[in-house]
């Protein structure tokens, strides 16, 4: 399993959903579309709220059955905004579902700025970098805790997508 974050509207369910076109050994598994699906809140107000919607978004993600040649590639978040505030998605969660490798999508243009403007997100260009900054943080710290390998790319560059994740899952298959 191959964990893909990024901030909302950063391009990175975008540029997973192009990476992974035509590999029919991937899944690519979008952690808000199981919230959802699950009648979960996507706008979560607080630790609480966040806390609990991890849960249930681990058990999802526990039971989904691969074949054995399947890569499940998550596209999730290591911090969830809520309203004013960030709150970093628990260690515990990461502990239980065990990722292979970690990627962080990001988008340090203009673009990424306009895509979050009139939506519930921040997009004052200094709250904006800092929350790049922090979930990046926090993609580090996660990688480091489970030993396994990070990469960051940019918002759009599949081939780069592809490319780290055929890397980790030949990585993998070595093992």
């Amino acid at each position: 399993m191959i964990f893909v974050a990024g901030l909302s509207k950063s391009g990175k369910t975008r540029t997973l959903h192009a990476a992974v076109d035509g590999m029919s050994d991937v899944q690519h598994v979008i952690a808000s579309d199981l919230l959802k699906s699950a009648g979960k809140t996507l706008q979560p107000e607080g630790l609480n709220q966040v806390h609990e919607n991890q849960r249930i978004l681990l058990d999802l993600l526990l039971s989904i059955d691969l074949d054995a040649e399947q890569e499940a590639i998550i596209d999730g978040h290591f911090i969830i905004e809520t309203g004013n505030d960030a709150v970093d998605v628990p260690e515990w969660f990461f502990e239980r579902l065990r990722p292979a490798a970690i990627v962080v999508v990001d988008d340090p243009s203009a673009a990424f700025l306009a895509r979050r403007r009139g939506t519930r997100f921040a997009d004052a260009p200094d709250a904006v970098a800092t929350l790049r900054a922090r979930e990046l943080d926090r993609a580090e710290q996660i990688a480091h805790l489970l030993g396994v390998p990070l990469v960051s790319i940019r918002s759009g560059e599949i081939a780069a997508m592809r490319s780290a994740i055929e890397r980790f899952r030949k990585a993998k298959a070595s093992h």
